[in-house]
């Protein structure tokens, strides 16, 4: 779980701005926390402010500061813009990004600071929350050529490792020791668990802009024991839609609907990912019965939803020659609508707010813990009411799992505190020097009766665009009218 995020020389963010999940002092929508021995964490935020306000850059900054963390600096590095470019002198200064984050009971202190401009990774820490006190695992300045790694490892030969890793990364300024290790033989990342869960936390952040083409979030669509719950959901939200049925279908359909580039892309992926898990599979200890009976992908394209399945129990003993194309089962989701039993309808012969909802769908009804939603734009293509029936649901669905749901949004009309804790909405203001600065409502102490929403559009809390009056374009200009 995310309990605060900080962030600096970041796009609009210049200062240290911090966003926290930690809960305030409202008593109310106790339903709503995520609650730990000596602390508690909301299980969502939603963030408002103007266009160009900054609320986006906020989804950005956890985004990049993610890709570098799992992925490292990538070769074609093409973000060296990404500092506060209002301040020239800031495009040699440090960009910081820091996580406060949750792994199961385990709380943790994670960041690392970066010259975006030039892409050198400067500082790494990563240190474990004891009785509120930070006790360091490791620390890295590469400025210093210093690395201190604090954490005991009994086994000597592993020890030798990481002190050839750690010489190492001090002298590789483009990548993470934390992304090092996690390339690392299993012996090596279970002599430091602390990476290996840090590492997992943030594999489990998902981030999703308005065009993200969502690619494993339908596969609950293709498992049985959730149709009853995607179903109720649908009719919930007044899609139109009152069933769904998954038919067969072939890898030439999904050829004939991806340009030939990215469909080429596509398939040496698949295929890559099918031998990565044959190999492991074939490595592992584990008796056969244990072993996993099935692969699957589910697979998003502007027209259609498939899942990609592969019978792993017959390749076991043959996957030097394994091909895919020959074992691979294709489905392909289509829906029913109300008033026809045997009209089907493709994915994107569906509205764009019900596409919209239907990619979200497994955000709500997924079990698993652990789980981290981004959503930039929530509201983008769905009705007001929409938008505010998918909170309540996340909620009723939420209730006594360990999962986070942050979005940005325009809706004002989740802004109801029957909805909403004060300490979860928060309002992104850009000051007169194209600062973002970040500010909780839980700050201006409201009544719990107040509309806020009535009060936020009338500009107390700041964060809305503010419009010069219309005869302004009226004016006449060097002996120009600008308007009739």
């Amino acid at each position: 779980m995310l309990s605060r995020f900080y962030v600096s020389n970041f796009r609009s963010f210049n200062k240290v701005t911090e966003f926290t999940m930690l809960s305030g002092r409202e008593k109310r929508h106790e339903n709503q926390l995520i609650e730990y021995e000596d602390f508690s964490l909301l299980n969502k935020s939603v963030i408002y402010g103007a266009n160009a306000s900054g609320k986006s850059n906020l989804v950005k900054a956890l985004h990049f500061s993610k890709d570098i963390i799992l992925h490292g600096i990538p070769e074609d590095y093409d973000f060296n813009n990404e500092y506060f470019r209002i301040l020239p002198e800031n495009k040699g200064l440090e960009s910081m990004f820091q996580y406060e984050l949750i792994c199961g009971q385990k709380m943790y202190l994670y960041g690392f600071d970066m010259i975006i401009s030039t892409g050198e990774i400067t500082k790494e820490w990563l240190c474990e929350v004891i009785n509120k006190k930070p006790c360091m695992i490791f620390e890295r300045n590469n400025q210093d050529k210093t690395f201190h790694l604090k954490s005991i490892i009994k086994n000597k030969k592993i020890k030798e490792k990481y002190d050839v890793y750690t010489d190492d990364i001090l002298y590789d300024n483009k990548s993470l020791f934390l992304q090092v290790i996690s390339e690392k033989d299993d012996k090596v990342k279970e002599a430091l668990p602390a990476l290996s869960d840090v590492t997992e936390w943030f594999r489990k952040l998902t981030i999703i802009y308005p065009d993200t083409t969502i690619r494993n979030l339908f596969s609950l669509f293709f498992r049985d024991h959730y149709a009853v719950s995607i179903k109720n959901l649908l009719e919930f939200f007044d899609t139109g839609i009152n069933d769904y049925q998954l038919i067969d279908s072939n890898l030439a359909e999904i050829e004939s609907i991806m340009p030939p580039k990215i469909f080429e892309d596509f398939h040496k992926d698949l295929q890559k990912s099918v031998q990565e898990v044959l190999q492991k599979v074939k490595e592992s200890e584990d008796s056969r019965s244990d072993r996993p009976e099935t692969m699957s992908i589910s697979l998003n394209t502007p027209k259609d939803i498939f899942e990609i399945s592969f019978d792993l129990p017959s390749a076991f003993s043959k996957s030097e020659g394994f091909d895919i194309d020959q074992k691979m089962s294709i489905k392909k989701l289509v829906f029913l609508h109300r008033g026809s039993k045997s009209a089907r309808f493709n994915f994107n012969e569906e509205s764009d707010g019900t596409k919209r909802l239907i990619e979200l769908l497994d955000i709500i009804i997924n079990k698993d813990d652990q789980r981290i939603y981004v959503i930039d734009e929530l509201d983008r293509s769905l009705h007001p009411k929409l938008t505010k029936k998918f909170i309540e649901a996340f909620d009723m669905f939420a209730k006594n799992k360990k999962k986070q749901l942050i979005v940005t949004t325009h809706e004002s009309s989740l802004m109801d505190q029957s909805l909403l804790r004060r300490d979860s909405i928060w309002f992104v203001e850009r000051t007169a020097h194209s600062e973002s600065e970040l500010l909780s409502l839980d700050a201006f102490k409201e009544r719990y009766d107040k509309k806020i929403e009535k009060a936020y559009l009338e500009g107390r809390y700041g964060a809305i665009p503010v419009f010069r009056e219309i005869s302004f374009l009226c004016d006449e200009k060097d002996g120009d009218r600008l308007c009739p």
